[in-house]
């Protein structure tokens, strides 16, 4: 599928010509051209790694448009969180063969009306269904994190497995020992509901630490802000680390290499891979 065709077809079609008419109420910058066949291919032909590039194409852009009518805002957790799900929504919307491209933009419209007048407040809830649950499927994380699922083996740990903990349960369908730690998790025997910059995670405890788009890209956003949790972060990092079996490997992305390239060589062998020609993973695993 030409995941860029199909990204923008929707911008064109459904976002209107410019997101800054939205704030100003003007519907009349909404406007489409027909194409049953996108759609039939959203419909039946999107897979999993596809539809997740594809929600955060939108979502990047979303908030590239923002920031150009106000470079002061700060987007929050919550905020990623919605962006996503309000693309999922569309997405959902689009496949949805009984709805016209019209009625798709229109709730499309009230949806991102509705989340711009919440944007940078930390506590925001909207009347919409936020029990969602922003999750990736759990091939889509193992590739994008460089894993090959038969080499998946001994105590592994997702930080910000989601809710959901798909990857979690999944790695444990195989008999693979693997535990999830997030804030909104249900917690049970392998699931723990943990604040991670207040986790202990031991000392040479895990064989695999993963997370994907979840602790790092927070401290890469706390690192660049002028009013961050950088120094609690760059501990937890550490602390990460630490946790690691001899031999042991932290798998995440996206990367973090001004922290990466302070590490010690003799304790920490660190590789960075391109995932795309923008984003880049890295692999960290403990020598001693």
């Amino acid at each position: 599928m030409d995941i860029e065709k199909i990204y923008r077809y929707i911008v064109t079609n459904f976002e209107g010509s410019r997101f800054e008419d939205i704030v100003l109420d003007k519907e009349d910058s909404m406007k489409f051209e027909k194409n049953t066949d996108e759609r039939e291919k959203i419909r039946k032909d999107l897979n999993d790694k596809d539809y997740n590039k594809l929600i955060e194409m939108l979502s990047k852009n979303f908030m590239e448009q923002i920031v150009k009518g106000n470079r002061k805002i700060k987007f929050t957790k919550h905020d990623l969180e919605h962006i996503l799900i309000l693309y999922q929504d569309l997405i959902e919307d689009i496949a949805d063969e009984e709805l016209s491209e019209m009625q798709i933009t229109k709730a499309h419209f009230e949806r991102v009306k509705e989340l711009i007048g919440l944007l940078g407040k930390e506590d925001c809830h909207s009347s919409h269904d936020h029990e969602k649950t922003i999750s990736y499927s759990p091939t889509f994380v193992l590739d994008v994190l460089g894993i090959d699922e038969e080499k998946v083996q001994g105590k592994v740990l997702e930080i910000g497995c989601t809710k959901s903990a798909d990857l979690v349960k999944y790695l444990r369908s195989k008999n693979i020992e693997a535990y999830g730690l997030d804030m909104d998790v249900e917690e049970n025997e392998f699931l723990e509901k943990e604040d991670w910059l207040e986790k202990d995670f031991g000392s040479m405890e895990y064989d695999m630490i993963l997370s994907n788009l979840a602790f790092t890209k927070h401290f890469l956003q706390n690192h660049l802000s002028d009013e961050g949790e950088y120094m609690e972060y760059a501990t937890t990092f550490m602390r990460i680390l630490e946790g690691l079996k001899i031999g042991g490997s932290f798998y995440y992305a996206p990367s973090v290499e001004f922290i990466e390239e302070l590490l010690p060589e003799e304790k920490f062998e660190v590789i960075n891979e391109f995932i795309d020609e923008e984003n880049m993973r890295t692999i960290i695993k403990r020598l001693k």
